[in-house]
């Protein structure tokens, strides 16, 4: 098991084989499209990853990986703080007939030049592990209209655009 900072690209069918385990920090400010859901892009990510060939000769990695991330509450427009676990279980492939005999406990990665971003997996799964909607879990949270309060247009009654319809439907009835 290797622990250092980790380098730009990793040759995962290498690393399968050879059955490595990488572990690690990625600093946040390397990962640029999961900086873009972030309030802040202080702090890192931390990652374990096992890589390996089952007995069916997918060559894979398993493990997790995890941050501490400042987000936008949706609720309420402040800055919230998000623990986001990433479970990693990637089957490694060079093409797309091999992606689709991929068994469903893993989800295939396409490597290309025998190379794979190591950075851009883990920022690929963090990404894929974020909340749908962010918000606190506390009811202390007030949304930006107030504190059990309904914005204005969804608390008055709406007139039917339709009704004028129904009244010249009558007329002609008659």
């Amino acid at each position: 098991m290797s622990q250092q900072p980790p380098v730009e690209y990793i040759t995962p069918f290498k690393l399968a084989r050879q059955e490595q385990c990488l572990k690690g920090v990625v600093a946040l400010r390397e990962m640029a499209r999961l900086g873009q859901y972030l309030i802040s892009n202080e702090g890192e990510a931390s990652f374990e990853i096992l890589f390996g060939v089952d007995e069916g000769r997918t060559y894979f990695a398993r493990g997790q990986a995890s941050a501490s991330l400042q987000m936008e509450c949706q609720r309420c427009s402040k800055s919230m703080n998000v623990d986001v676990e990433a479970e990693i279980a990637i089957a490694f492939v060079t093409s797309d007939q091999q992606a689709e005999r991929v068994s469903a406990d893993y989800e295939p990665c396409m490597v290309e030049d025998e190379k794979l971003s190591l950075v851009s997996l883990i920022e690929d799964e963090l990404i894929l592990a974020l909340p749908i909607v962010a918000t606190h879990e506390d009811t202390g949270c007030q949304s930006w209209f107030g504190e059990n309060e309904e914005p204005a247009s969804l608390a008055e009654p709406r007139e039917n655009p339709f009704a004028v319809l129904a009244t010249l439907k009558k007329a002609s009835d008659k």
